[in-house]
């Protein structure tokens, strides 16, 4: 049975993989598709997908593909520890039920993408990231960013991703 893919709002690719007794790195340009909490494999090639949807670096070499139209809901999350952006993440709802995560400065590049692409309005997000920042230059100021406006470095770090 042929699976449709049409409506999957994200999807999985790895640049690299090792192969385990070669010591030989291959290419892998298929994307695997999230649908229903499962991965399936597809034959479409990363450079077939539609413009609105954002290539973010999930760990190491393997990056997420996420739709950056079909967006019905964002939740920035962070947490107070000694470090900046590096445990946090932008949970993406979208519209047909579908969930996708964004971590770290990845952060910025999707929200570039959901203001060019979606009618959703981040300003919920920006709040969330001033009050991580106040947090941070109150009780570990070496880890915040270095500005006294939060507000407007959120903005230019968004900016820097739209074209």
């Amino acid at each position: 049975m042929k699976k449709d893919f049409a409506k999957v709002y994200s999807y999985t690719r790895a640049y690299m993989y090792r192969l385990f007794d070669s010591g030989v790195d291959c290419e892998c340009s298929c994307l695997k598709a999230h649908r229903n909490n499962r991965l399936y494999s597809t034959k479409m090639e990363y450079n077939s997908l539609p413009e609105h949807f954002c290539d973010v670096n999930r760990y190491g070499l393997v990056y997420d593909v996420i739709d950056s139209s079909g967006v019905s809901k964002l939740e920035y999350k962070w947490f107070k520890m000694n470090h900046f952006m590096r445990d946090s993440s932008l949970r993406v709802h979208f519209i047909n039920g579908d969930e996708a995560q964004v971590y770290s400065n990845e952060v910025f590049k999707y929200l570039a993408y959901v203001k060019k692409y979606s009618e959703y309005d981040i300003s919920a997000v920006r709040d969330e990231f001033i009050k991580q920042c106040e947090w941070l230059a109150e009780n570990e100021p070496d880890c915040a960013p270095d500005t006294d406006d939060f507000g407007n470095w959120f903005d230019n770090k968004v900016k820097e991703y739209e074209e």
